[in-house]
């Protein structure tokens, strides 16, 4: 082979044993080869490359690299196939990249341009749409639901994947971009369709997409989930698409689903989804559990059914009752969700249905098992209820075992 031909590869190998500070009699000694130090100064000048079973060893042994896109980058410059399924799996690999410096890791929007940047905040390149952005769109911290960085590929490279919201998106929608690392248009797609509930109601598009989420799949390529909710009503899409902006399967709900978390709750080594948001259906805040690799069908909902789908395919559904404050609501809804270290799923529950209109939160705590291990009042609900309570609106005091008969109403439908 002509010796420029895996030059990349050897700087590559040199610069990280340099960076990690590793002589070469520690890399042969940790990669359990046998090799002299000469041989493995032959493949840091480009002479030769290793076996790829080789590089392997000395990625995953000798340097500790258990990221798979920076794995991949090696057995590119070498001229060898990505790591497989069933290697990434049997390796134990980590499938998400790392923040580093010069590729993708941050956003910014300013009136009409997408600016993105590395781990240290320098921009790396910049796009321009057509038309400005939609007003705080991007503003609030629920502006990281609408960009995301990952090697969908595997190639080493990361996407960015951004939801633009133009400042007439009430008429046209959100549109989901995917763009290469450096910045190039790889792919869009357009979330939502026509569909019809029960009630004889008809849904057509455009659709606004609340959350963008890549979900590691072991032994496979991640999956690009997008929710999007009916500009007007209730319809909520969850697309899974794969890397190439394709639909692979889709889930639709009655009640906007605007939070989303991704997590191994059962230790199967996957993650499953957790949506939270409403069930219009039963009028109650709601936490949907699903398999990423088998997202399908309708939610089952009394008065709210939406039609042409097969029965969703939810691995449970959680309903979260309402309080005494919200009986007159039409629905209390969970705002968000999130993980602890500790493994409890919390999910703090408002008890209206508008901010302007929210006399307060229940905050639930479930184990991974979704048993509920507590359930309390925020000090608002409980204010609200003793002003309420003075005016002679409520006949009570809130108490104790108020608050164990809520804990005890919440139910878990888990699919058979």
């Amino acid at each position: 082979m002509p010796q420029q031909k895996w030059i990349a590869l050897g700087t590559a190998l040199k610069t990280l044993r340099t960076n990690l500070d590793i002589g070469q009699k520690t890399i042969i000694e940790r990669s359990g080869e046998g090799l002299v130090e000469r041989t493995l100064r032959i493949y840091e000048s480009g002479q030769q490359r290793p076996s790829r079973d080789r590089l392997l060893k000395f990625l995953t042994r000798s340097f500790d690299v258990t990221n798979v896109p920076e794995i991949n980058r090696y057995l590119k410059l070498a001229g060898y196939a990505p790591l497989s399924g069933g290697e990434t799996e049997q390796l134990g690999l980590d499938l998400r990249p790392r923040i580093s410096l010069g590729q993708p890791a941050d956003f910014k929007a300013e009136v009409s341009t997408l600016l993105v940047k590395d781990g240290q905040g320098e921009e790396l390149w910049r796009h321009q749409f057509p038309s400005r952005f939609a007003h705080g769109v991007y503003d609030s911290r629920d502006a990281i639901r609408r960009c995301a960085f990952a090697d969908l590929d595997g190639d080493g490279g990361v996407e960015t994947l951004f939801v633009y919201m133009p400042l007439d998106f009430g008429s046209v929608g959100a549109t989901l971009y995917c763009f290469s690392e450096n910045g190039a248009i790889k792919w869009q797609f357009t979330p939502g369709r026509y569909i019809k509930e029960d009630t004889g109601r008809e849904y057509f598009p455009p659709y606004f997409i609340s959350n963008v989420h890549v979900v590691p799949i072991p032994g496979s390529a991640p999956r690009i989930l997008v929710s999007s909710n009916h500009y007007l009503h209730n319809p909520n899409q969850i697309a899974m698409l794969d890397a190439k902006g394709n639909l692979i399967s889709e889930y639709w709900h009655s009640g906007h689903l605007l939070s989303i978390v991704h997590v191994d709750i059962d230790g199967d080594g996957v993650e499953e989804i957790l949506l939270a948001g409403v069930n219009n259906g039963h009028g109650l805040a709601t936490l949907v559990i699903l398999d990423p690799r088998d997202v399908r069908g309708a939610s089952t909902q009394p008065f709210r059914q939406l039609l042409g789908c097969e029965p969703g395919t939810e691995k449970a559904v959680v309903l979260f009752p309402r309080t005494c404050l919200s009986l007159d609501a039409p629905y209390n809804r969970a705002y968000t969700v999130w993980v602890t270290n500790e493994r409890r799923i919390v999910v703090p529950v408002v008890e209206g249905v508008s901010e302007a209109r929210n006399p307060g939160v229940m905050i639930y705590e479930l184990d991974f098992g979704l048993n509920v291990v507590s359930a309390r009042p925020d000090s608002h609900l409980q204010e609200a209820h003793r002003l309420l309570e003075a005016e002679g609106t409520l006949d009570h005091s809130w108490t104790e075992k108020e608050t164990e008969e809520i804990r005890n109403d919440v139910t878990v439908n888990r699919r058979r």
